[in-house]
C-alpha cells in the first residue's frame, strides 16, 4: 500500500478501523464488537483474528466521543486487543493497545513525530519504536528523509512486528 492507511484495497480518503484480538476466532471477535458493527473484512492469521470495518456516518460508535472504549471492552477478559483508526477528516491516525479492559498504550500514527506522544498505563512499544528510529534521541531517519514516516506505516509495522501480528493489506 503506497498512500495513506487504507488497508483494505481502496483508495485513499477512506477510513477504516482495525480491530485485532489474540486468541479470538473471527466469529468470537466479531461478537465483541459494538451493535451493529459490519466489517468488510473479517479473518485470521498468526493466532489473531481481525476486522476492518469502512467508517461512514453509519458506522457503529461514530455516535460515542470515545472510539476506543470498544477496544477496552472487547479485552475486559485479559484478551490482547490492538485498535487502528484511520482519521482522514482529523488527521492523524490512531491506535490504541488494549488488556484487561484497559489502555495499555495508545498513540497517533505518522505526520513526522506523532508517537512521541504516547498514553496509557505502560508504554511497552517505546524500545521497538525507538530501535526503528521512530522515537528517542537518533532520528536521523526524518533528517534524511522529510516523508519518513509520515503516513504512519513504519509505525504499523514496528507494532505488527511487536505483537507477531498479521501485517495489512488485510483484504
Amino acid at each position: 500500500m503506497s498512500e495513506g492507511m487504507g488497508w483494505v484495497d481502496e483508495p485513499t480518503g477512506i477510513d477504516v478501523w482495525v480491530t485485532y484480538a489474540r486468541g479470538l476466532k473471527p466469529k468470537e471477535l466479531l461478537k465483541r464488537l459494538p451493535q451493529g458493527a459490519q466489517p468488510v473484512v473479517l479473518g485470521s492469521s498468526m493466532g489473531w483474528a481481525y476486522a476492518v470495518e469502512r467508517v461512514d456516518d453509519s458506522t457503529a460508535r461514530t455516535e460515542s466521543d470515545d472510539w476506543a472504549a470498544p477496544a477496552l471492552q472487547a479485552s475486559s477478559d485479559g484478551t490482547d486487543v490492538l485498535f487502528f483508526e484511520t482519521r482522514s477528516w482529523d488527521p492523524p491516525s490512531q491506535f490504541t493497545y488494549a488488556r484487561s479492559g484497559r489502555c495499555v498504550t495508545s498513540f497517533g500514527l505518522g505526520c513526522g513525530g506523532e508517537e512521541e506522544e504516547r498514553a496509557g498505563d505502560d508504554d511497552v512499544l517505546a524500545a521497538a519504536l525507538e530501535a526503528a528510529g521512530i522515537v528517542g534521541e537518533d532520528l536521523h531517519r526524518y533528517d534524511e528523509d522529510e516523508e519518513f514516516n509520515l503516513d504512519g506505516w513504519e509505525t504499523v509495522r514496528v507494532i505488527c512486528g511487536f505483537f507477531e501480528a498479521p501485517a495489512p493489506p488485510l483484504s
